[in-house]
């Protein structure tokens, strides 16, 4: 990412402030633009590289920092909470992103969507058909895992928390932002320690970047907006190409839910990139090389031209 990078604001429907970037290639072979849609908890600047990478490849770059997250502004008192109140904020700010910065352009547009990234890209898909020429989501956040209790249980326990008016409070277990330095025996999100610490080397340089835990409320966003994504009424209606990219390691997300949805949706390729944790784009090489010859195929290919 270049040392020129300018960084801006744009306002957000209820007036919260929401950083933004948009990086030009400097390849005179211009392909397009990216919209790079960040996980929970991430920034921009974790994705220079990527980013980089990109523009070398000959796209342009838009990407955002989510409300709650990076340099947007937050919603709570205490910045290191996770939290949102209704997942069609994210998605009312990706489209107001969209119209200011990206659609004046008037250039082919590309969604490229991590995680979270990738439900709200999925959602912006589908109410807003047409902007959107191809969209490749990694590791995507169609539904979470609960390792210790059913889904009907920690969904039930969420809406207690609310009623009971802790939705601005940590989830049990959820806490400021500590600092880890991540190994190959305990990563869970890369097989690439360098690569994982990133994040944290980002956030040691400036430390209002760093977000805590989950807070019930968000919690309970997340499952009201899996509730909406996962039925084949929803997903049959986005007839954008879509390549849905599974980390067959994934810890954190279920596979299940991102297989189920690749079924739905009309013109969709769906890969399993073998022993592959889930931050795909932070991974070991072998696994980074098999993603970008399949994302540049998949952009490039005459299949589902619009």
């Amino acid at each position: 990412m270049p040392d020129s990078i300018k960084f801006n604001f744009f306002k957000s429907h209820d007036l919260l402030k929401i950083r933004y970037a948009y990086i030009r290639t400097t390849e005179k072979n211009l392909k397009g633009i990216i919209l790079l849609l960040h996980g929970r908890a991430e920034f921009i600047e974790k994705y220079k590289n990527i980013i980089h990478d990109l523009t070398q490849k000959g796209f342009d770059v838009a990407t955002l920092d989510w409300r709650g997250q990076g340099l947007s502004a937050r919603e709570t008192m205490d910045r290191q909470k996770g939290y949102v109140k209704n997942f069609n904020d994210y998605l009312k700010d990706l489209k107001l992103f969209f119209d200011q910065v990206v659609k004046p352009e008037n250039k082919k547009v590309y969604i490229l969507a991590h995680s979270m990234g990738g439900h709200i890209g999925l959602r912006f898909l589908h109410d807003y058909p047409g902007n959107i020429d191809k969209a490749v989501l990694l590791s995507p956040m169609f539904d979470i895992k609960s390792f210790f209790l059913t889904r009907f249980v920690l969904r039930s326990i969420t809406k207690f928390a609310l009623v009971s008016g802790f939705s601005r409070n940590y989830i049990v277990g959820g806490k400021k932002y500590v600092s880890l330095k991540h190994n190959l025996k305990k990563n869970i999100f890369s097989h690439d320690p360098l690569k994982s610490d990133i994040q944290a080397h980002e956030i040691k340089k400036n430390p209002d970047l760093a977000l805590g835990g989950l807070t019930w409320a968000w919690l309970n966003a997340a499952y009201d907006s899996i509730d909406i994504i996962m039925t084949q009424e929803y997903a049959s209606r986005i007839y954008t190409p879509v390549l849905i990219i599974n980390a067959q390691k994934d810890m954190l997300v279920k596979k299940s839910a991102q297989k189920k949805i690749s079924s739905f949706l009309p013109l969709c390729e769906y890969l399993s990139i073998k022993n592959a944790y889930h931050e795909i784009l932070f991974e070991k090489k072998e696994i980074i090389d098999i993603f970008w010859a399949k994302f540049e195929g998949f952009i490039n290919c005459s299949q589902y031209k619009n």
